[in-house]
């Protein structure tokens, strides 16, 4: 388990890039259908949206496959719910080659979450180069059946 996060003074964790995420981890963002996935009527196909790749309430949350497996657990079946029935994934130094810091940042219910943050002093702001290169980068974790990802 990745070693316990900066707080603010109200016990919030602060956007960081936290040293313990190794350019090797795979960091897991899911896939929500209704918000994730558009119609392309140009290329007449399902694929998804460029909402998936933005920061929402703060940062982009991702799920750290290492931290997971670490537990003993299946990724897979982790991170798929009702809502979230894919998955897509990128590399750490994918995120900080564009200078997004990736913290952990763990929530109730789940101890492997990271966030994704954007550069000072907007954490919670992506450009759209950042987002794209994120998109661009990304593979599918667990693929749903007939959408692309770009």
């Amino acid at each position: 388990m990745l070693s316990t996060p900066p707080l603010d003074a109200d016990g919030n964790v602060e956007p960081h890039d936290h040293p313990e995420i190794l350019d090797a981890d795979t960091l897991i963002r899911r896939v929500n259908p209704v918000h994730h996935v558009v119609s392309d009527e140009n290329r007449n196909c399902l694929r998804l949206s460029s909402k998936l790749m933005k920061p929402q309430g703060g940062g982009m949350s991702v799920d750290h496959e290492r931290s997971i497996l670490e537990e003993g657990k299946d990724p897979v079946a982790f991170v798929r719910t009702p809502v979230f029935v894919g998955a897509v994934q990128f590399q750490a130094p994918d995120a900080r080659a564009v200078s997004l810091r990736i913290g952990y940042d763990p929530v109730e219910g789940n101890p492997y979450h990271c966030e994704v943050w954007g550069t000072p002093p907007r954490a919670d702001k992506f450009t759209a180069a950042q987002e794209k290169t994120l998109l661009n980068t990304c593979g599918w974790y667990i693929p749903i059946e007939g959408v692309e990802i770009r």
